[in-house]
Formats: structure tokens, sequence, C-alpha cells
């Protein structure tokens, strides 16, 4: 039987729509499923860390 930790994070994973991996979850973004480039992922790491640095600013 899973742990409560696992079956936690299957709950999201159900919540968000997620059916296929890769699934990449950074920050408060939406899911990013499939083969991503590296470009798409840079994009999305910068674009969290953007919004890390508006939250902590305010």
């Amino acid at each position: 039987m899973p742990s409560r930790e696992v079956r936690a994070r299957l709950d999201r994973v159900r919540r968000l729509g997620i059916t296929g991996v890769p699934v990449f979850l950074i920050e408060n973004l939406p899911p990013l499923t499939g083969s991503q480039t590296e470009t798409t992922l840079l994009a999305a790491l910068r674009q969290a860390a953007a919004t890390k640095e508006e939250h902590r600013d305010h």
C-alpha cells in the first residue's frame, strides 16, 4: 500500500490532468508534458524565477 505522501502526489497528478510522461512541474506554472526543448525548459525556469522574485519583493 502506498504511503500518504505517495497518495497525495498521485492525487495532485490526477487533479492536474496528467496522463503521460515525462512531466515537468515547475513552481506554479502549468505542467509541461512530453518531450521539451532546452529552450522551452529554460524559459519555464526563468519565468518561475521571475515570478518568485516578484513575490519576494512585495
